[in-house]
């Protein structure tokens, strides 16, 4: 092995261990970044010859100068982000739309998400569960008709579930035998 580099900085990059590379051809590193993150199973040569320069943050910085209004970029509060929950609702829709061939002309900013179910007078929680009955689910009021600003409103994913199938015949006739008993 050539001489070590351990403690070395390179872009922003500093080797912490090296070692030889299971097929014997190359030298690894194991790297901490300036960021905070690290590197493992780095090539040295590609360290040292500048094509490695970070963890990953640097293209993650450099992309966000190139699309700052690309919402997986922004970084300020009330920004839409992947794990908010009408993110995961719009695109989900979005795919379901273009699955079934329906209407799809809805933006992030049409989602409301209230407090309490309207049908069911439930809070809505949302929860990593995707079954739990509280989450809030996208829903479109007159099933078939799309995804449309005029057709669509958050309800609990229980009645969601209630909703699937069942007609308001089948519905009335539940409640009134429900009534009944």
């Amino acid at each position: 092995m050539k001489k070590s580099r351990v403690g070395e900085t390179h872009g922003r990059l500093t080797i912490l261990r090296e070692y030889q590379s299971p097929c014997k051809k190359y030298v690894n590193c194991e790297c901490s970044c300036s960021c905070g993150g690290s590197t493992t199973k780095t090539r040295r040569h590609d360290i040292v010859s500048g094509k490695i320069q970070s963890c990953g943050c640097l293209r993650i910085e450099r992309l966000r100068e190139v699309s700052p209004n690309n919402p997986r970029n922004r970084k300020e509060p009330g920004t839409l982000k992947r794990d908010d929950r009408r993110y995961k609702m719009y695109h989900n829709a979005q795919h379901r739309a273009k699955k079934k061939g329906i209407p799809f002309t809805i933006s992030m900013d049409d989602i409301v998400i209230p407090e309490v179910c309207p049908l069911l007078g439930i809070p809505l929680v949302s929860t990593s569960d995707k079954t739990d009955p509280r989450n809030p689910s996208l829903d479109q009021i007159v099933p078939g008709k799309g995804y449309t600003p005029d057709n669509i409103w958050v309800i609990s994913y229980r009645a969601n579930a209630l909703k699937w199938d069942a007609t308001l015949t089948e519905l009335k006739t539940l409640v009134e035998n429900l009534e009944a008993l």
